[in-house]
């Protein structure tokens, strides 16, 4: 019978290495858990004070209650604010994608002197603070006698939110194989054809995508809102940041569950049906 072998003994150095890559590995899942925890610790803070049955906003809250979201569903100015939102999301978020649509196809296909400055521009919204947009939107509206309206908070929504589809079709558009195109422009197919029925379809999740993220852009903003909105039309981000300032009662973090839960739905859907991992 042949002798058992010795065990072998790992080199210091080498025991070191194994030693610190554990440890390195250790603290870098205890910094991950520490981001996610400080990142979502504000929403679940909102969520769950929204069940309060006190007049206040308290953490942890004292017993469970909807007092609040049926509070918030009889407040008028609430469900006209949203209202306002959703449809002022939609209309921009559309008028995003076709202009973002058309600039992602411009700046990936074709080759113009100043296409890099082109690119800078449009993309600006996403480099500048939102107070700094806001403040120059509010001035350059004024200047051209655009008075108070619907219309100037979806103009002003469109320029920051379409950034965000070109930003995603381009990324899509730049990967598509050209000599797809070029084959169906051999059987006969003119550029409308091609464009329709050959590119279309492969960018297809990324247009998606970007609308989504133009919605969500339009729907939660501030920064720029709170510079253009009157009265008469005041979106619903704006109308809780005047309700904090105000009242501060539980109806604020009812109404903001509401709209985290919307937000996180259609993030959700990107996710099942586009990909969120694709386009961040």
């Amino acid at each position: 019978m042949s002798a058992r072998p010795a065990a072998r003994k790992l080199h210091p150095g080498v025991l070191a290495a194994v030693i610190g890559d554990a440890v390195f590995g250790w603290l870098l899942r205890g910094i991950n858990v520490f981001a996610y925890v400080y990142l979502a610790a504000p929403i679940v803070i909102v969520i769950l004070a929204s069940f309060t049955p006190r007049t206040y906003i308290s953490f942890p809250p004292h017993g469970w209650s909807l007092r609040w979201y049926h509070e918030a569903l009889l407040e008028s100015e609430v469900i006209d604010a949203f209202a306002l939102s959703l449809w002022l999301a939609a209309l921009a978020a559309a008028c995003a994608t076709a202009l973002g649509l058309l600039s992602a196809f411009a700046l990936v296909r074709y080759r113009f002197p100043g296409r890099d400055f082109v690119t800078t521009l449009v993309l600006s919204p996403l480099l500048l603070p939102g107070i700094v947009t806001g403040v120059a939107l509010l001035q350059f509206l004024a200047a051209i006698g655009a008075g108070p309206s619907f219309s100037r908070l979806v103009v002003a929504h469109v320029i920051i939110i379409t950034p965000y589809v070109i930003r995603a079709v381009t990324a899509s558009l730049v990967g598509v194989d050209t000599r797809l195109e070029e084959a169906a422009m051999t059987l006969g197919a003119n550029r409308w054809t091609v464009t329709r029925l050959v590119t279309l379809p492969l960018i297809r999740s990324a247009v998606i995508a970007g609308a989504i993220f133009a919605f969500i852009a339009s729907f939660d903003n501030v920064a720029v809102s709170i510079f253009l909105s009157t009265p008469q039309f005041t979106p619903l981000p704006i109308l809780l940041y005047e309700y904090v300032e105000a009242t501060g009662t539980p109806v604020v973090a009812a109404v903001s569950t509401c709209q985290i839960l919307l937000i996180a739905g259609l993030m959700m859907l990107l996710e099942r049906f586009v990909g969120l991992s694709t386009y961040v």
